[in-house]
């Protein structure tokens, strides 16, 4: 006697200690402290002896004990379940029924693809757009794995914020898997997966911890749900090898596996609510036993495995489940394989292979394994055959198929070769009809299971069938042969739509019959019926109804509006067939099927027309969906039709918008054109393209097939942001180039999370400005600094509203040793002075490479300032643009020493804005004479005056100044500045001086001159100077050096709104007290009143301040565009709205306003040609900003004012537009309250009158 090895079944029992080993002679005797495990070989007499202390208890005996040939009948059961299961599943029947001929499961197995998780997307579409990559979302991450290992735990790992960090056990932590849900569509592999891992249970090649294996197919039990009984009882029905187990406690020792194929053709109701189960002995009806194995209550150490097409993956809870795995079907290169294992002559399948390549709709359909077998059986039969011409369309591909294996039937069961491989018999054409009835009906009520009193139905008789015509063994299959009660469904779902197409095609064109109508006995000259589309002139007669002799184009177009109406597209394929069949090569197919068509050619072009005019449809209500306007381009495939296709390619060359629209049916087309292509886009720009944003929404599905795409501005969605992250999670995906701003995406913006998060994620630049990141703004920039993938190159977030959360961000990722970050734009944001010192100490950071950096309006100290000087000493920071930052002269002066390092690298430098003076200068002037290579310099809008000119000047006198252009517009210069300029550009003619801007400035006759004159000189090399929007009115501090005067239009006055004699004020009155019991006024209550100004302002600087209380708007309107920028004050809050063509298209809250009691003063700065529009609040002070617009101008604009209803505040609502004249206010206000007194005068008034006249 020796310890052998253990058995599986023999694991699960009682632990025994195997640690001694003790041998015996024939007719010896041992003691053996144990008989578990050990190998026993000629008779033995076993005798045991068990002492008990006299104190004990005494104890129940163990399973062991009771019965000591339990793990032997366990493992006698394995062996036999095995045995068996080996019998049925070695064998594999490709596409067809028991009586074809099956093949040796593994000469033609090809693995699947199978991966973790599961793509996003509508379960509800057709199945074939689930597999066209076109309209598939990939997964966050695709994980394939082994069908062997699908129940093997994985570690699951949280991601922590620096992805470089080393995961600590703490987040990390091992998931076991009870429950796994397969989903994959019709025919993708599923069945032939759990076949797999069936056969290399059986024999012994995987997963032998296994005892137990139990397939329960859904279709079987639907047979039995009527009934009750044990779990015991229903495994032993389905598994007989278990009437060995008399005591159902082996089941608790075993390890078991259920496998549930088919939850998709289920008839259970799953209430996972019903009451517990947990006796395996316990009778119960079906529905309570399967909803307790599922949930854990019967056999709970159990695996369960569940496999199901994606329509039905909801019925069971998500709690449930513990993995979802989906079967993809054939990767391309598993496409290969299987040609190469199926056709035994390589140089064939790789003809075959090459063609399905360059068949776009073949490729995809070949992700589906039975659709391989089609491929390879026709192409094979017709190059065999010497045939070149291989058909591309589907219609066709279909037919030879049934064609060629009706044939193949003949020879097989009668003997007899037929000469005209295109002759079908009548029984031939019997059988294939009453397939058809069966296919069509069973389609119309989304039926693809059927039993065999639904063949007798359509009488159609199994036996006869399969031996006369040898289509029915082909086309339609015995489900799962393994089991006596049979179930039938066609091959693939595909089969049963052209069968049904055939079918409706032979009835309309043999018996005049249109069996789409609900009456399939009507005849067409009989029955009337309406067409939508009567508006279409397809070159016959306008008819609201068809002529009565219906016609084969009438017959279509009903098919096509048939199909339109379903949202799920479960009649795609069947249109796609239905019209491909009335194609005359399809017709010379059929030749022995009398169907007659009249005028063929010239009804097939009516409908293509027809489909046309579909797909032109202007009205974006009236068209249909992505999915079916891809149908229906398909369909003119099927028609030999490529002119849509040359049609819309037209449009991918265009440089600029054109006046030729795109219709958002065009814009799904050009979508599916690019994804299809093997070339990928270069630049996907949506507004290039004349559409609407429903057609730039469609468009935008083609982001996954570019290497730029520029989306601004195009009022993208949620399921936009979607699919940009869908790209972005795609391995293949070329996207580099990424533009989203001006989008509203308030509520969006997670959505782009995944894409960001991805380690697929190959973003090298990317641009979010003009969106609202203040909440999200951290995760965002997280994900695309800190994210597992590669830093981008190009980072812009102009004015996004970040906080100082995500400053601690930028600061991580400069001091990041795999910072790539080269240009950064953080301009218009919500950085606190802290928050901008954390970002410009991030610039000290060796790892940073930064080159440009702009931050204007921001809050930079002048402790930040210090941090910048040390920065660029050492950095690569070739551009500086801190415009609007009010650094002063103090920050300049801290700049210095960077600017002047010798190793110091800028060459652009923009101070616009900052609250210099002349004292500004002393530094500016430093830097211009020392050898700085700063190449750009801009001091726009500073009051720098003639002092602060002359001090830059020494520096341009200076031979080793490189200075090439300089921005002096609106800085308080006159007549001696602009002297003093020309006279040191004079004095060195070596100056590399080429642009000089003195716009908005006084130069005087004399400086005007004298700057032209070099202009003109060629010894110079002054190649722009700026000298216009001159004047005396320049010569003013601050922004009033642009002030704009202004009066509001007489039009203004209306009921309750007052205006000043001088137009400078707008008083909103209360309405008189009768008026409240008046219904109609009800709804004014909450309406604005909105008043123009009489000046049209363009191409300038512009600058007004206005004083308000109550509850006002402040803003401009675009002429003709529809373009509206509005400021709303009210004491508690300030809201900036930009709307265009009735869109918002920005929407900012400031929540922090001035508090303070009385009237509040702003200022209002309009720079059209830059598109800006800034507010600032006024204070005897101070000056703040408070919120810039930013946009483009191309039409004069209007300010403008709105003054609500009285009612929706307390108190009067007023505005008034302040003129240079200290006094102007208060006159104004004089003004507006004397003709308000009168008002009140004049209401009380008519009120006594009204009083009068109803007394009387």
């Amino acid at each position: 006697m020796e310890d052998g090895s253990v058995s599986p079944a023999s694991t699960l029992l009682a632990p025994v200690s195997l640690q001694s080993s003790i041998t015996a002679q024939d007719r010896g005797a041992v003691n053996a402290p144990q008989v578990v495990g050990c190998h026993i070989s000629g008779p033995v007499s076993i005798t045991t002896e068990t002492h008990i202390h006299t104190t004990a208890e005494p104890r129940q005996p163990t399973l062991c004990e009771a019965s000591d040939t339990a793990p032997n009948i366990i493992l006698s059961v394995s062996k036999k379940l095995k045995s068996n299961l080996r019998q049925k599943h070695e064998t594999i029947f490709e596409g067809i029924a028991k009586r074809g001929n099956p093949t040796v499961f593994r000469e033609i197995y090809t693995e699947l693809y199978v991966t973790l998780g599961e793509t996003e997307g509508v379960n509800s579409e057709h199945e074939v757009w689930q597999i066209d990559p076109a309209f598939k979302t990939p997964p966050e991450q695709d994980m394939p794995i082994n069908c062997n290992d699908i129940f093997k735990p994985f570690k699951q790992q949280r991601l922590v914020e620096n992805n470089k960090e080393k995961k600590t056990k703490d987040n990390e932590r091992e998931c076991k898997i009870r429950t796994v849900l397969t989903k994959g569509i019709a025919g993708i592999g599923k069945t032939v997966s759990l076949q797999k891992f069936i056969l290399d249970w059986a024999e012994e090649k995987a997963n032998q911890d296994i005892d137990l294996l139990f397939v329960l197919p859904f279709r079987e039990l639907n047979s039995i749900i009527g009934e009750k009984f044990s779990l015991h009882e229903l495994l032993l029905d389905f598994h007989p090898e278990l009437k060995e187990f008399k005591d159902v406690k082996f089941y608790e020792n075993c390890k078991t596996i259920f496998i549930f194929d088919g939850l998709d053709e289920s008839k259970l109701k799953f209430d996972f609510e019903n009451k517990r189960v947990s006796s395996i002995s316990k009778s119960a009806s079906l529905n309570e036993l399967m909803t307790n194995i599922i949930k854990g209550n019967l056999l709970p150490s159990a695996l369960v495995w569940i496999t199901s097409r994606p329509a039905a993956i909801d019925i069971i809870p998500p709690n449930l489940i513990h993995r979802v795995t989906e079967v993809r079907g054939f990767t391309d290169l598993q496409k290969e394989e299987y040609f190469k294992k199926r056709i035994s002559d390589q140089t064939l399948a790789n003809r075959i292979i090459s063609h399905v390549r360059d068949v776009r709709s073949l490729e995809i359909m070949c992700h589906i394994p039975v659709f391989c077998w089609i491929i390879a059986t026709v192409l094979e039969e017709m190059l065999i055959g010497g045939r070149e011409r291989i058909p591309s369309s589907l219609t066709e591909m279909y037919t030879r198929f049934l064609l060629i294996q009706t044939n193949e039937k003949k020879k097989k069961y009668s003997g007899r070769t037929e000469t005209d491989l295109l002759r079908l018999s009548s029984a031939d054409v019997e059988i294939i009809l009453k397939l058809g009835e069966l296919a069509f009906h069973k389609l119309q009520e989304s039926n693809i299971v059927f039993s065999e009193d639904d063949l007798k139905d359509y009488g159609i008789d199994i036996t006869e069938a399969s031996v006369r015509s040898g289509v029915f063994t082909e086309i339609i299959r015995e489900e799962d042969p393994m089991f006596s009660v049979k179930k039938y469904s066609f091959v693939h779902l595909s089969f049963q739509e052209y069968l049904a197409a055939f079918f409706v095609f032979y009835k309309f064109t043999v018996e005049g019959i249109d069996a789409m109508q609900s009456n399939q006995k009507k005849h067409a000259e009989d029955y009337i019926f309406r067409f939508s589309g009567s508006d279409y002139d397809d070159g016959s007669n306008n008819y609201d109804f068809p002529p009565r002799n219906l016609t084969l184009h009438y017959f279509q177009k009903n098919a096509i509006h048939n199909t339109m109406k379903s949202r799920s597209g479960h009649l795609d394929l069947f249109l796609r067939f239905l019209l491909g069949l009335s194609m005359e090569s399809n017709l010379r197919l059929l030749k022995s099927i009398p169907l007659k068509v009249k005028n063929p050619q010239e009804n097939i072009h009516q409908t293509m027309q027809y489909i046309k005019y579909m797909l032109r449809e202007n009205d974006d209500r009236k068209t249909p969906s992505s999915e079916r306007c891809i149908n229906l381009f398909h369909c003119l495939l099927e028609l030999d039709d490529h002119s849509m296709v040359e049609e819309i390619r037209r449009f991918l060359t265009i440089e600029k918008q054109t006046e030729d629209r795109l219709t958002a049916a065009q814009c799904s087309t050009l979508a599916y054109i690019i994804l299809m292509s093997k070339e990928v886009l270069e630049e996907l720009d949506l507004n290039k393209y004349n559409t609407s944003e429903e057609g730039r929404r469609r468009l935008l599905t083609a982001v996954r097939k570019c290497r730029r795409a520029l989306m601004a501005d195009c009022g993208l969605t949620t399921q936009c942001c979607k699919t940009v992250a869908s790209a972005l999670q795609d391995p293949d995906a070329s996207l580099r180039e990424l533009d989203l701003s001006r989008n509203l995406l308030t509520m969006d913006q997670e959505s782009l999370l995944p894409g960001l998060n991805s380690p697929y994620c190959r973003l090298e630049n990317l641009n979010i400005s003009y969106i609202n990141l203040e909440k999200s703004g951290a995760s965002i920039l997280r994900a695309v600094l800190m994210g597992p993938h590669p830093q981008p190159h190009k980072l812009k977030l102009y004015a996004c509203h970040i906080k100082d959360d995500c400053a601690e961000i930028l600061l991580s990722a400069f001091q990041s040793s795999e910072c790539q970050l080269k240009e950064l734009d953080i301009s218009y944001n919500c950085l606190t002075k802290k928050g901008m010192a954390l970002v410009l100490q991030g610039l000290q950071s060796p790892s940073c490479f930064l080159e440009i950096l702009r931050m204007s309006s921001s809050e930079i100290s002048v402790e930040s300032c210090t941090y910048l000087a040390s920065a660029l000493k050492h950095s690569f920071l070739r551009e500086l643009i801190l415009n609007s930052c009010s650094i002063g002269d103090v920050g300049v002066k801290r700049l210095c020493p960077g600017l002047i390092s010798p190793h110091c690298q800028l060459q652009t430098l923009e101070l616009r804005q900052c609250n210099l003076s002349c004292k500004a200068c002393v530094y500016l002037s430093v830097i211009l004479d020392t050898y700085s290579v700063v190449k750009t310099l801009n001091l726009r809008d500073n009051d720098l005056q003639d002092s602060g000119v002359q001090l830059l000047a020494t520096g341009l006198k200076n031979p080793n100044c490189v200075l090439q252009k300089l921005g002096l517009s609106g800085c308080f210069i006159s007549e001696k500045g602009c002297c003093s300029l020309a006279s040191a550009l004079s004095s060195n003619p070596s100056s590399c001086l080429r642009d000089l801007d003195l716009s908005y400035n006084h130069p005087g006759v004399v400086g005007r001159k004298l700057l032209s004159d070099l202009l003109d000189d060629p010894c110079y090399k002054l190649k722009t100077l700026r000298l216009d929007h001159d004047g005396k009115s320049r010569l003013t501090t601050g922004l009033w050096k642009y002030y704009q005067e202004l009066s509001i239009s007489g039009m203004a006055s209306s009921n309750n709104i007052i205006l000043s004699e001088d137009r400078k004020g707008l008083l909103r009155c209360p309405e008189p007290e009768y008026m409240y019991n008046q219904p109609y006024k009800t709804s004014e209550r909450v309406r604005w009143q909105v008043t123009y100004c009489l000046e049209k302002l363009t191409d300038g600087r512009f600058y007004w301040e206005v004083q308000w209380s109550g509850f006002v708007s402040i803003g401009l309107k675009e002429d003709f565009s529809g373009k509206t920028l509005k400021f709303v004050c009210h004491s508690l809050q300030y809201a900036a709205i930009h709307e265009e063509n009735m869109r918002i298209k920005t929407l900012y809250t400031v929540v922090d306003p001035d508090s303070s009691p009385g009237p509040k003063r702003f200022g209002v700065y309009l720079d059209y040609p830059e598109g800006t529009l800034s507010f600032y609040s006024i204070s005897s002070h101070d000056m703040k900003h408070l919120y810039t617009f930013h946009t483009t101008f191309n039409k004069p604009v209007n300010p403008m004012i709105h003054l609500p209803n009285p009612h929706v505040v307390d108190g009067l609502s007023s505005i008034i537009i302040v003129t240079q004249s200290p006094d102007s206010v208060q006159h104004t206000e004089a003004q507006l309250f004397q003709q308000l007194e009168l008002e009140r005068y004049d209401n009380e008034l008519s009120l006594y009158s009204t009083v009068w006249d109803d007394s009387s």
